[in-house]
């Protein structure tokens, strides 16, 4: 199996109503992407630093400039806030790959049309709400990454 592999998996569960599944699958090739692209970091430290580059990507669904550090309080009673790159990292990723299960703190906002724009919700506290599309702006980091881009940046032109 391939980054490329995972990513049709991922647009296959997607396009079948199966977006739990379908972040399971982007999460694997992102993590594979930093591994790729970080050899002598450790995984959690390696998928941390490439979601940090592609956070633009992920929240904009276009290649932009790189942005300061984002950082997102999880829990409303918390005083510090939790970066971006570790609710994808801990809160997503682990509880998905290693208990098979969506965490209870995080939910997912329906895309929908609005003046002809595809869009869904972020909304912070507990649940803290990710947009849908999320999903498929994190595919097109990892397909459009330079690991990846000869073998799979026709999937999310």
């Amino acid at each position: 199996m391939t980054i490329r592999d995972r990513l049709i998996d991922a647009r296959l569960l997607l396009d079948n109503g199966r977006m739990t599944g379908a972040w399971i699958q982007v999460l694997i090739a992102a993590a594979a992407t930093s591994r790729s692209r970080y050899p002598d970091k450790k995984d959690g430290e390696a998928f941390r630093a490439f979601i940090k580059e592609v956070t633009p990507t992920i929240l904009s669904g276009s290649r932009a400039m790189a942005s300061p550090g984002i950082t997102v309080i999880l829990n409303a009673d918390s005083s510090s806030p939790i970066p971006f790159d570790e609710v994808l990292y801990k809160q997503l990723r682990c509880t998905l790959l290693h208990e098979g299960k969506m965490p209870e703190e995080i939910i997912f906002s329906e895309a929908r049309m609005v003046d002809e724009r595809l869009v869904s919700d972020f909304i912070g506290g507990v649940p803290l709400t990710l947009p849908s599309t999320w999903v498929l702006n994190l595919a097109k980091a990892v397909a459009h990454a330079p690991e990846n881009f000869a073998t799979c940046g026709d999937l999310m032109a």
